[in-house]
């Protein structure tokens, strides 16, 4: 069962503010990416647990920090079975490369991601006491993970599950009131850019690693998309709790989230 999320308190903590570092038009646009990760609809992927935990992904030569890079670099690649097996990030070319081989022999180079609300009644957070459907996911089971959000409007929903072409898959979110378990979700073919992404989300075992890490992953962000600020990504907990840029309480989120979208209007 997922650990109990960090004590709000520790929000009120006398910390250097992590936003420091970055302009104020940046910090804007990446303000502007900040939701509710509640709220039913929202895509996730979980890439790291396992041996290769979130906690020690700043270690020297560490696979995590290497297959992070990648995917802020490229996006989300489907993975051919060669590289799951092998537990080795692919560069973009060598997926690309692998994913034809794969797709000429009847074989699939998939994402695999959730999304909220979709999950079983057993999997329906309480959120009374701090869960959400990601920290109940599948997912979140591990000690120690990473996930990226990100924005399922810009896929096209293909009926034909078996024909493999360049179509995304959607879910049935807006089509169906199926329910499905975390553990399976769903899938779609064959990339997620790095344009897509809505934020990075840590499932960590040891509350007091949040800041640090959630640091660490803003300045690889920000070293990653020195060109690109555009790109750059909020990053939380899974249970709604903002690190990066700014450090809110998930009740803080969703009031900063509802007067900045009133204000839009």
């Amino acid at each position: 069962m997922p650990e109990k999320p960090p004590a709000i308190e520790s929000f009120k903590e006398s910390t250097k503010s992590p936003e420091s570092e970055l302009s104020p038009e940046v910090l804007e646009k990446v303000m502007n990416k900040v939701q509710d990760i509640n709220e039913a609809g929202v895509a996730y992927s979980f890439v790291s647990g396992g041996p290769y935990s979130a906690g020690s992904i700043f270690e020297q030569d560490n696979l995590q920090k290497t297959k992070l890079v990648r995917i802020l670099k490229e996006g989300l690649l489907g993975t051919p079975e060669k590289f799951y097996l092998e537990g080795v990030p692919p560069t973009k070319e060598q997926w690309a490369k692998e994913a034809q081989v794969s797709l000429r022999k009847g074989g699939r180079s998939n994402v695999y991601f959730n999304v909220t609300g979709m999950a079983h009644e057993e999997e329906t957070p309480n959120t009374q006491s701090g869960e959400t459907w990601i920290s109940k996911s599948a997912g979140s089971s591990k000690k120690n993970a990473l996930a990226f959000i990100f924005d399922l409007s810009k896929f096209t929903y293909d009926d034909d599950t078996n024909k493999m072409s360049r179509k995304y898959y959607e879910t049935y979110y807006k089509r169906s009131t199926r329910k499905f378990t975390t553990a399976y979700g769903f899938n779609l073919s064959h990339r997620v850019p790095p344009r897509f992404f809505n934020g990075i989300l840590l499932k960590l075992q040891d509350n007091y690693q949040y800041d640090q890490l959630a640091a660490e992953i803003g300045i690889l962000s920000e070293q990653v998309y020195k060109e690109k600020g555009n790109l750059l990504l909020p990053i939380y907990d899974v249970y709604g709790n903002l690190y990066w840029p700014k450090k809110m309480s998930y009740e803080e989120v969703k009031k900063f989230v509802e007067e900045r979208d009133k204000n839009k209007e």
